[in-house]
């Protein structure tokens, strides 16, 4: 379960840093390019990289609602385990009506999760095509 977690930590830096670093890289070369000459605003490069910053930095804020996504969770789980019953007969700890909902709610994040940070790395595949295919 450790491992688990660690795995999806590690995801969702991966992805917000992929995504967050090509929006700051894409955003210097847009500085560098433009660089007050306003005529350089309407250039094919220039138009390509602001389509790809959109969906780099739409990518990246589906990594950060991940992570936040992801506390969401570990929170519900926490606390159902907080709210099932204890007895002195087998089996010890029980479900209660509390507990069974908060475990539904946090499966159902979880797989919100797991369809956000998919989409944040799709997005980034995304945004390098839109960029590469203007250049």
């Amino acid at each position: 379960m450790k491992a688990s977690i660690a795995d999806s930590k590690e995801a969702i830096r991966a992805a917000l840093i992929l995504n967050g670093a090509a929006c700051i890289a894409i955003l210097g070369f847009l500085a560098s390019v433009i660089g007050g000459d306003s005529s350089n605003v309407s250039h094919p490069m220039t138009v390509a990289a602001k389509i790809g910053l959109r969906w780099f930095a739409v990518g990246a804020l589906l990594a950060a609602l991940t992570s936040g996504l992801a506390y969401l969770c570990n929170s519900l789980y926490a606390g159902a385990a907080a709210d099932m019953s204890r007895h002195f007969e087998h089996p010890h700890i029980r479900s209660t009506p509390s507990s069974k909902r908060k475990v539904l709610w946090a499966l159902i994040i979880n797989w919100i999760a797991v369809a956000t940070i998919t989409l944040s790395y799709f997005l980034f595949g995304v945004g390098l095509f839109k960029i590469s295919a203007n250049f």
